[in-house]
């Protein structure tokens, strides 16, 4: 144990200093006097890869002096706002004034690969894509310090517990986990991380999970403020997983069914997937991002409060001195507060994953490990990383992990309903939602600050004191804030809750038909008013819909209501459609962050289909009957006919006859279309064949789902290839492998279900080249009400001057409005002729 330990704890809050004294020592301004160099493990690529791009980091010698500027933050007391006023226009005036000479140079070269060149602020770097032959020339710049391997990023590997990979909701539920950090304690104080915001840099979150998805950050404000994106996806995905589970971890709860998934959850998150990225860099840009996702350096609610980092860097040669310590010292000095695991490398020592290693001071890097909280012993998981940091430094700074968390069998979220899963990647959100309920107490603190409060809290376990196992035990949230309280810090009360309404569900169809709009909210009155009234508010993004209506009744604190909303008539076409409730009993709602949600539609004009006898006759007893149908979508109409209940038809065609009709009987009609849509061949202009194909193809909007069933191609080899359906953030659909036996014009057969989405991709992959078009086209080709195909997606980007490779789509499609109910009534007293 640190004899200073009891010292601190008497200290107020203004008066902490982190150790910067004892951890690696900063060169100031600038990181080196010595010429550029490579890396090793850059150095390790070029010997594998001396011809093909290679992805580097760029490492300039001019920094600020970060950690002159964070004592002087806590040396005068500056806030985060004050920070982040002064930090940020300096480091981006650095960039400014060093990176143009070399930014001209790489801009002009034909050995960086188009667009593929990017700068940096939060340490003065660039980042590209370049020939291995550019490199000796760049090591003759003064001005650079090293060059780096951009080299890809590893999540810190869970395992999904056996035999539990997907689960349902359970109702009432409580993770015995938050217990164990002592989150309900916090919970009965009234801090339930509302209106704290948490950003996962991770491979993304599911943005239709139940427990996650209505606490999207992006319900209020722009998504680009709320999803970092370095691949240009505009909305939240999840490409494993992952993150997803991190995410409920820290603040997931299934309000339907009552199930605390999280310790925070009444908080909100902000992502990212940099794990689906290139590497080094997007991390880095995550951070960046973090720092300004508005880009107004005079704001800072627009900042998260805490990050969480379930990955690791696992090629980084020296996990001391690299490209992630002036990222840190950076994001420190601005007042965020950023958690990472600790890695699942253990048991033995000296295992903790990079970057984590740095030990800048006492809690940055703050670093997790992984204990058991389902049982009273709290173990240590096996497979958690230990330390001693391999940095260096001495007593508690070279201990590693700083703190532990739960991270054995815990059950979160993950897309499609809930698992179980193992690992520090599970430990750390336990410790970034704990955070957040701090930080909805003690707001004017900094991330810095709460970290400490942590680490000085912990419950000890183990070997008595701090150790290279549990650090300094497992976190303890209700010691933490009264330690905070008892170093003189005045808790914030929470937000009131006199009017309180939660929207619950907003339930609406994929597709709407003549112009008609209805569905269903579910309300919760979570506050402690009874409310007599509401509106609820619907609009479209695009400012095309945007309607008010109105509730009365009585709905007591805890109740809840589901209610049908009037039906409105919206014009056509395909929204983003929210719903807002507001103005509870008058008033302003005091917590407004959990009323709003919003939905994917689609509204058409076009009639439903007309289904009926051909005459008015009066039906008889034991007679049959001739029925007609007339769809009103584009292609060629295809009818099954159905009684009611029956999964198999008993006809099929435009014109039926019944069977007989022994009793008065609901028939239902179903309708599909065959068409086809796209540029009908190769001969209106001019055109090529692609030698080296680099995923291309033709970008399309889907407003409903169908089925690709064949397109037209032009080949000059026969052979084998591949071709690719992926969703707007590149996630893989569909893949296809088509042999080729013929040249020339051909059509070969794909049968790919293509699900409803924006900025779908049909993409050539690997295999023999295909003619493309590169005049004579007529963008956008469309079905109405089903699909836009809207550009080319090329090596160059997207773009309209080349249709690529698939011709004369031919497609078929469900009807929009769904089956037709025909009802047949016999007429009373009658029976059929006798034939």
């Amino acid at each position: 144990m640190r004899t200073f330990i009891l010292v601190f704890f008497l200290l107020p809050a203004s008066l902490w200093k982190p150790a910067f004294s004892q951890g690696k020592a900063n060169a100031g301004a600038c990181l080196s006097a010595q010429l550029p160099y490579l890396t090793q493990r850059l150095q390790q690529q070029l010997k594998e890869n001396s011809s093909e791009y290679i992805p580097v980091l760029i490492v300039l010698n001019d920094q600020v002096d970060v950690p002159a500027m964070h004592e002087r933050f806590l040396r005068e007391h500056y806030p985060v706002q004050q920070r982040i006023a002064e930090l940020l226009p300096a480091l981006q005036e650095k960039a400014a004034q060093t990176q143009g000479d070399l930014l001209e140079l790489l801009r002009e070269d034909v050995r960086v690969q188009s667009g593929s060149l990017r700068a940096f602020w939060i340490v003065n770097m660039l980042a590209a894509r370049v020939k291995p032959s550019l490199l000796d020339e760049l090591l003759l710049r003064d001005e650079i310090a090293y060059i780096d391997w951009d080299a890809p990023l590893q999540q810190v590997e869970s395992t999904c517990v056996e035999d539990a990979s997907l689960l349902p909701s359970e109702p009432d539920g409580i993770e015995p986990g938050l217990a164990a950090i002592k989150a309900p304690a916090l919970w009965e104080k009234g801090y339930t991380g509302y209106g704290r915001v948490a950003f996962v840099m991770d491979t993304g979150v599911d943005p239709n999970q139940p427990a996650t998805s209505y606490k999207y950050r992006g319900l209020y404000l722009p998504d680009a403020q709320t999803w970092y994106s370095q691949n240009g996806a505009q909305t939240p995905y999840d490409c494993d997983g992952h993150g997803t589970h991190v995410s409920g971890t820290v603040l997931g709860l299934d309000r339907l069914n009552n199930d605390t998934i999280g310790v925070a959850f009444n908080a909100q998150w902000m992502g990212g997937a940099v794990l689906c990225g290139l590497g080094t860099s997007d991390n880095i840009s995550g951070f960046q991002w973090s720092l300004n996702p508005d880009g107004d350096v005079s704001t800072t609610d627009d900042m998260p409060d805490a990050i969480n980092n379930s990955w690791y860097d696992p090629d980084i040669n020296d996990d001391c001195d690299n490209v992630y310590v002036p990222v840190l010292e950076a994001m420190e000095a601005a007042g965020m507060a950023v958690i990472f695991s600790a890695g699942n490398e253990g048991p033995d020592a000296q295992t903790i994953t990079p970057p984590h290693n740095i030990n800048i001071s006492l809690v940055n890097s703050f670093t997790v490990g992984a204990l058991n909280g389902n049982v009273s012993s709290l173990p240590i998981a096996g497979f958690s990383s230990r330390g001693p940091s391999v940095c260096g430094g001495d007593s508690s700074l070279l201990i590693k992990p700083e703190v532990s968390a739960p991270g054995v069998q815990v059950r979160s979220c993950v897309p499609g309903g809930y698992a179980y899963y193992n690992g520090t990647s599970m430990a750390s959100p336990h410790v970034t939602g704990s955070i957040l309920l701090l930080k909805e107490a003690f707001p004017y603190l900094t991330g810095e600050e709460l970290k400490y409060a942590l680490y000085y809290s912990c419950t000890d376990l183990g070997d008595p004191g701090e150790d290279n196992i549990y650090g300094m035990g497992i976190i303890n949230v209700e010691a933490a804030y009264d330690s905070l309280v008892a170093w003189g810090n005045t808790p914030v009360p929470p937000a009131a809750r006199e009017r309180d309404l939660i929207l619950l569900d907003f339930s609406v169809q994929d597709v709407y038909c003549a112009g008609d709009f209805f569905g269903s909210v579910q309300v919760e009155n979570g506050g402690t008013d009874t409310i007599y009234a509401f509106s609820l508010h619907l609009f479209t993004s695009d400012g095309t819909a945007d309607a008010e209506v109105s509730w009365s009744g009585t709905l007591l604190p805890g109740e809840r209501l589901s209610w049908d909303f009037p039906a409105l008539n919206l014009p056509q076409g395909n929204y983003e459609l929210w719903a807002e409730l507001t103005q509870p009993n008058g008033e302003e709602d005091q917590r407004p962050l959990n009323n709003r949600l919003r939905k994917q539609v689609h509204i058409t004009n076009r009639p439903y289909v007309e289904a009926g006898p051909v005459s008015e006759e009066l039906l008889c007893e034991g007679s049959q009957v001739v029925l007609q149908a007339q769809g009103f979508g584009a292609g060629e109409p295809a009818y099954q006919w159905y009684f009611q209940d029956a999964d198999e038809p008993f006809a099929e065609g435009t014109s039926v006859l019944s069977p007989p009709l022994n009793q008065d009987t609901v028939l239902r009609v179903e309708t599909s279309y065959t068409t086809h849509v796209g540029m009908e061949d190769q001969n209106p202009g001019d055109g090529m064949t692609d030698t080296e194909v680099q995923n291309e193809g033709l970008v399309f909007d889907a407003f409903y789902p169908f089925v690709l069933k064949s397109v037209k191609v032009y080949a000059e080899q026969t052979g084998i290839r591949i071709l690719y359906l992926r969703n707007g953030d590149g996630e893989l659909i569909s893949q296809k492998l088509v042999s080729l036996s013929d040249t020339g014009e051909q059509r070969i057969e794909l049968n790919i279900s293509v699900p409803a989405g924006n900025d779908l991709r049909l993409l050539l992959g690997e295999g023999v080249p295909l003619y493309f078009s590169t005049s004579g086209m007529d963008f956008p080709y469309e079905v109405e009400d089903v699909l836009r195909i809207k550009y080319s997606r090329t090596f160059f980007g997207n773009s309209p001057a080349w249709y690529m490779y698939f011709y004369d789509w031919e497609i078929s499609y469900e009807e929009l409005c769904g089956p037709v109910e025909v009802p047949l009534a016999l007429s009373a007293g009658q029976a059929a002729p006798a034939s």
